[in-house]
């Protein structure tokens, strides 16, 4: 900055020099060229009244008076011809020659010391023609010290003003600087939705408080909260409802932290709550109290959105003492609830993470299983009560495990339901059960349970055609068996297949 400020100020300088400059010399062209004019004038009328001699010690007089009021030095006055008719000097002052009317026009300047100017003027006489020049030197030096005085202000003020535009510009370019860091230390903490810190955040701070419980012997509490139906009530009301929830699950959260507690949405609708607590009925009191601050309506523009979710909690140092087992565990325990149908809280329990296990282990197997057609075929026998007669056999989908026996029923198909995979598995039922049947005596039915799922995707009826088609068994023979829940549904959708 202090280049930038001397540069400006040699250059301003600089300026204001050529600027005197030019100022004084046209100020003395203009006085010297007055001058002239009174001179010509005035020799004029003294040459009608005088003689010749009398006129040119008028003149010198004159001159002499006159250069006093024009602050003039020193001066020439000679003819066309150079020989010189009047001069003064500040140490002597003459007259002499002939000296005809005149009147000044064109002017040169020669440059002088600075406050002084030296201006020669042409003389001619009354039709234009040149008889004679003015040389005169004018002292301006109070001009050009007030000149350079207002100058020079002028320059430091302006100095002055660029400082305070440049410092403003820095106070400006600091703020904005110090605006976009906030900014950007933001969006790297913060969710935008809803203001919370974003998991990185909390990770952050969660571990600086469990080091600090660690220290001090203090119990933890952490609560995985997960929102029930979220996905279904963004997808029926819109992603600005779904924001809503959000921002009032954060709102919620929030006023039950204040700040002794964290809280944090991990993404989608997870949110997570840590707090210090004395005891475990501390930190089951306080489980409590945001379940039920979160189990109440959302009320969006006209709509009142029923508000539930799956809290898992656990408990430091019972449940764990390392952060990345804490979360687990309550993410597990959340999850359970969630698979239960939702809408509940619970404190981790050890077979929660052994049943958790074992669901992976079954999905694993369904997923398997559906892929590679490993299911298989019982066949149950179905008799007339009356006569005790065989007329057919029902068909059960069995799923072997690993280990050589058969995962329940109810555990593989409710898998396969959460899953989206029983338009699949019903598939294989209905394909190798007509196979099989197709071999029985005609006389033999064949009964297969059908899921609701299956209906949801509005095939059902083409499936079984073509299945038929393609096993070669008789419409007659197969009982298609539907639950009574699916009878409730009166759909036109699903009434018509």
């Amino acid at each position: 900055m202090a280049i930038v400020m001397s540069l400006v100020f040699f250059v301003g300088s600089h300026m204001a020099n050529d600027s005197i400059g030019y100022f004084l010399r046209q100020n003395a062209l203009s006085r010297m060229q007055d001058w002239a004019r009174h001179i010509s004038a005035d020799y004029v009328r003294q040459n009608r009244m005088r003689s010749a001699s009398a006129s040119r010690e008028w003149l010198r007089r004159h001159l002499m008076e006159e250069a006093r009021h024009y602050n003039v030095t020193g001066f020439t006055i000679t003819t066309a011809t150079g020989m010189t008719i009047a001069s003064a000097s500040p140490a002597e002052r003459h007259a002499g020659g002939d000296m005809h009317p005149v009147q000044a026009s064109a002017a040169s300047f020669s440059p002088a010391a600075p406050g002084s100017q030296t201006v020669t003027v042409a003389i001619p006489n009354a039709r234009g023609k040149t008889i004679g020049h003015l040389r005169a030197t004018l002292d301006q030096s109070e001009l050009y010290a007030s000149l350079s005085g207002s100058i020079q202000n002028m320059i430091y003020l302006a100095l002055a003003a660029i400082s305070l535009i440049i410092f403003i510009a820095w106070l400006a370019y600091r703020q904005m600087r110090a605006d976009a860091n906030r900014r950007i230390s933001r969006l790297s903490s913060e969710d935008l939705l809803t203001g919370l810190p974003n998991r990185q955040s909390f990770d952050t701070r969660f571990s600086a408080l469990l080091d600090d419980a660690r220290g001090r012997e203090h119990m933890l509490t952490y609560l995985h909260i997960d929102l029930d139906n979220f996905i279904k009530i963004s997808s029926t009301l819109g992603s600005e409802a779904a924001d809503e929830m959000l921002r009032e699950t954060a709102r919620r959260l929030s006023a039950i932290a204040a700040d002794s507690a964290l809280v944090c949405r991990f993404g989608g609708d997870a949110f997570a709550f840590a707090a210090r607590v004395d005891n475990a009925a501390h930190a089951l009191r306080l489980a409590g109290e945001v379940q039920k601050a979160l189990n109440k309506p959302v009320f969006w523009r006209d709509k009142c959105i029923n508000l539930t979710a799956s809290i898992g909690a656990v408990i430091h140092p019972h449940d764990g003492n390392t952060a990345a087992r804490l979360k687990h565990r309550a993410a597990m325990t959340s999850w359970s609830i969630t698979n239960e149908g939702g809408d509940g809280l619970r404190f981790y329990d050890p077979d929660i993470e052994k049943k958790h296990r074992r669901n992976h282990e079954l999905e694993l197997l369904v997923r398997e299983a559906v892929k590679t057609n490993g299911f298989e075929m019982h066949f149950q026998p179905l008799v007339k009560l009356s006569s005790g007669a065989l007329y057919g056999f029902e068909a059960l989908i069995r799923m072997p495990d690993s280990k050589g026996g058969l995962v329940r029923p109810d555990e593989f198909i409710q898998l396969a339901e959460r899953l989206n995979l029983m338009e699949d598995l019903g598939a294989f039922a209905l394909r190798e059960g007509c196979r099989t049947a197709a071999q029985w005596p005609d006389h033999l039915r064949i009964a297969i349970n059908l899921s609701p799922s299956q209906f949801q995707s509005g095939n059902l009826v083409g499936m079984i055609r073509e299945i038929l088609a393609e096993t070669g068994l008789s419409p007659e023979r197969l009982e298609a068996e539907v639950t009574e829940n699916l009878m409730l549904d009166d759909s036109p959708f699903i009434m018509e297949q």
